[in-house]
């Protein structure tokens, strides 16, 4: 009985005093004054939130500010400060020397602050704060747990729960005959000024590309946000001149700045010159610690997470545009031919017309390894049957995601003709069917595609077609694998002469992967590959090819292609031919005009 006494008195005991503190962190603010009026009113009471609202002042003006929140010891748990919109730059920030403490772990902070004519924005931060005084966030909250018997204060409901009733948040009121006004934040409004490019307001697991192009040479100012520790960035933006793949300018941890807030939210702010030509602004982001989702305090600009552009100087001044602004990176008038997210286990084509010479960008993402792709790609120059360009691991870069994830980029001046785009898959990992690690940046175009880098977009200048309707191609059988026994028909309506490129395996005067041509009706063979007439394709010594014209006549034929069991496309047992053996397999082109 007696130590049933003991224990209702100590729960009486902790309930008298979490009632007195949560007396003591009563709302201390009023409504504005007689005459003012209010900027701004951000709101505090759910944990783990960035609230903001943005202001103009029409001329010098004092506003006043009053921060309600919550502190342990001299450690902020809440926060707000004051950004010049156009400047991008914390011109007032929250100190906890010039706070007034209400009670235990609450703290009030009132200030008249002067600032001048401009756009400003308005923050009140919520985010838990990282490792302090050797304690983190559950330490703290455990700390509490063991005074008042709960997860008080540091909890989400406790704290959601005591920031209402104290009305947490932040209140600008401005005295009368002040100019001003509430206006809508920069990072949600069109592009400002002189802004080339804004990528603003990046989530997580974010993949984000726009693109510019300069009419001159032109200074301008990078503006960037993102997160890294240890000399390694996460989230993080880079500049690709789009003629040659080259980047002016990437984001790293050396070239950047403590950012306010966490530790690892970093900042860079660098003017470059770049020659006139068209640009791309690439920014990538990881799962965690992003706009809308802050697992540590947000940078003072948690709006402009992301990556800007803008011009250096006065945009409106005489002389002509500075160029295009904020333009997709792969428009929809600029993909000249496209395999994306392919299946698993495909073999995929596309046909494509060059009606006049330009350049064009080929860009693939795909899997490697071992050194060698095996979700790849490349481009066949039907007149000639060359392979004009192919992924090459080597030449790769990585493409995010899983580290076999790779993407190769090269840039051509095509001649006017046929081509032929081919994808291959694996067993595996592949847009289409799904991915058994983390997938690249580039989702939507993993594959393979072909795009228009000329200056202007010219569709008249080039077509994609089924193979079907090819002048060129007459039949081919690509990307053979073990135990093939393949056929593909063609007609010719009038003698012609065609070109014939096959790829096989051969040793000691045999060969064990091979293809034919015979006729249709019959079954006659009128070409056949042998190891006399072959040459070395390159890799290993068994890898024997034969490229030439034959003569023939008109009428229905087939193309045949066989296979042993070992040594074949995707699934080599010794080095594959050049190409990666792009040309394994038989085709068969007209020749000729």
């Amino acid at each position: 009985m007696n130590q049933q006494r003991i224990e209702k008195a100590g729960g009486a005991l902790r309930a008298l005093a979490a009632f007195a503190i949560v007396t003591l962190l009563a709302p201390l603010s009023a409504p504005a004054g007689a005459g003012e009026r209010f900027l701004a009113r951000l709101d505090g009471s759910e944990r783990g939130e960035v609230t903001s609202e943005a202001f103009e002042l029409g001329g010098p003006a004092e506003v006043t500010l009053e921060v309600n929140g919550a502190c342990f010891k001299d450690q902020l748990l809440t926060d707000c400060w004051i950004l010049d919109a156009r400047a991008r730059r914390t011109v007032w920030t929250l100190d906890r020397q010039r706070c007034r403490k209400t009670g235990a772990y609450g703290f009030v902070c009132r200030e008249t602050i002067p600032l001048e004519e401009g756009r400003y924005e308005i923050y009140y931060s919520t985010v838990r704060p990282g490792p302090m005084f050797g304690m983190d966030g559950e330490s703290i909250s455990g700390l509490f747990k063991g005074i008042f018997g709960g997860d008080w204060l540091v909890e989400d409901d406790d704290f959601e729960r005591e920031a209402g009733k104290s009305r947490w948040g932040a209140r600008l009121t401005v005295g009368p005959g002040v100019e001003a006004r509430p206006v809508r934040p920069a990072a949600h409004g069109r592009l400002g000024p002189g802004e080339l490019v804004r990528i603003s307001r990046t989530g997580g697991k974010a993949f984000e590309t726009r693109a510019f192009h300069l009419q001159e040479p032109t200074e301008v100012e990078i503006y960037a946000l993102g997160e890294g520790k240890y000399d390694e960035l996460y989230d993080y933006g880079w500049l690709v001149r789009s003629d040659d793949r080259s980047r002016p300018w990437t984001m790293s941890f050396a070239n950047s700045v403590h950012a306010g807030g966490a530790k690892k939210n970093r900042l860079c702010r660098e003017t470059i010159a770049l020659d006139a030509g068209r640009y791309e602004v690439w920014y990538v982001t990881d799962d965690s610690h992003h706009w809308n989702g802050w697992n540590q305090p947000p940078p003072r600009d948690p709006e402009f997470w992301g990556i800007s552009v803008r011009l250096v100087g006065d945009p409106g001044g005489s002389g002509p545009p500075p160029g295009e602004a904020d333009m997709p990176v792969f428009p929809a008038d600029r993909v000249i031919a496209s395999v994306w997210r392919p299946r698993n286990d495909t073999v995929t084509t596309r046909m494509f017309r060059m009606r006049r010479n330009g350049p064009v960008l080929f860009y693939g993402i795909g899997e490697v390894s071992g050194g060698m792709f095996y979700d790849w790609g490349w481009v066949r120059d039907c007149s000639t049957g060359e392979v004009v360009w192919a992924m090459d691991a080597e030449q790769s870069a990585w493409a995010g995601g899983a580290s076999k994830n790779r993407m190769s980029e090269a840039v051509a001046d095509l001649e006017p003709g046929e081509y032929m785009l081919t994808y291959v898959t694996d067993d595996s990992h592949s847009g289409g069917s799904g991915w058994n690690s983390a997938p690249p940046w580039d989702v939507e175009r993993s594959g393979a595609t072909v795009f228009w880098l000329g200056e202007r977009p010219d569709p008249g200048s080039y077509v994609s077609f089924a193979p079907r309707r090819s002048s060129r191609l007459l039949g081919i059988i690509p990307a053979a694998g073990d135990r093939a026994n393949e056929s593909a028909s063609f007609t010719l309506r009038r003698p012609s002469t065609v070109r014939v490129v096959c790829q096989g395996e051969g040793g000691q005067s045999e060969l064990f992967d091979y293809g034919w041509i015979e006729r249709e009706d019959t079954g006659e063979r009128v070409w056949t590959m042998t190891f006399e007439i072959t040459s070395h394709a390159g890799g290993a010594r068994k890898n024997r090819e034969w490229r030439g014209e034959i003569r023939l006549p008109a009428g229905s034929y087939r193309l045949r292609y066989v296979s042993d069991d070992s040594h074949s496309f995707n699934d080599w047992n010794a080095q594959p031919p050049r190409h990666r053996g792009a040309d394994w397999g038989i085709a068969a082109y007209r020749a000729g005009p």
